[in-house]
């Protein structure tokens, strides 16, 4: 858990749990390091889920494109959602700096009908009579982005945001962080470099 994080950080001993005890070769702990690796692998995968003490649950998720649809469709989405039946199957798909929105059926963005739009920041898109998928770029220095469910629920219920990852995300008590997090002191950055998550 990332929320027992403080301004020692350079000084933690954050490891891959595979390294976690003493070296049977050498009976030396492991060098303090500012990464969070995988459990057993160099490679991070597409999705994962993140977990933070104090904030929630957070599907993350880093192709540049990602499909919402329903739960029961016969092809599968990235954000399956609880929805009644005719809920269009729509696409976000980051372009260099910009994300756009493409939908199988024409929906509400901001009030306005469309099926092809660039996504501003704060663009909210209905989803059938009560459900809004919110999309934001909380932070001007990431191309990362976020989408808030309101009003709907993703298959698994607990999760309320989605995070668009490109190269990093930011978690503080900022309002420009992806992942609110109050209680902290002052922001991380989680960055994806070389196959791995480095903090």
């Amino acid at each position: 858990p990332l929320g027992a994080l403080r301004n020692d950080i350079q000084s933690s001993r954050l490891a891959d749990t595979t390294m976690g005890k003493r070296s049977r070769d050498n009976n030396v702990l492991p060098p303090a390091v500012g990464s969070i690796t995988p459990l057993a692998s160099k490679s991070i995968p597409d999705r994962f889920m993140l977990h933070l003490d104090e904030a929630g649950s957070f599907l993350v998720v880093r192709s540049p494109a990602v499909t919402v649809g329903r739960v029961s469709r016969s092809r599968p989405v990235d954000i399956a959602l609880q929805s009644q039946p005719g809920l269009p199957q729509v696409t976000i798909e980051r372009i260099d700096d910009d994300y756009f929105l493409n939908s199988e059926q024409p929906l509400p963005v901001n009030g306005k009908q469309t099926t092809n739009t660039l996504l501003n920041n704060g663009a909210q898109m209905r989803l059938g009579r009560r459900g809004v998928l919110e999309f934001a770029t909380p932070n001007a220095a990431s191309t990362s982005a976020t989408l808030d469910l309101r009003g709907i629920k993703m298959g698994n219920g607990h999760i309320r945001r989605v995070i668009m990852m490109d190269q990093d995300l930011v978690i503080g008590p900022q309002s420009s962080a992806h992942i609110r997090c109050p209680s902290m002191e002052q922001a991380r950055v989680l960055h994806y470099r070389d196959g791995e998550l480095r903090i």
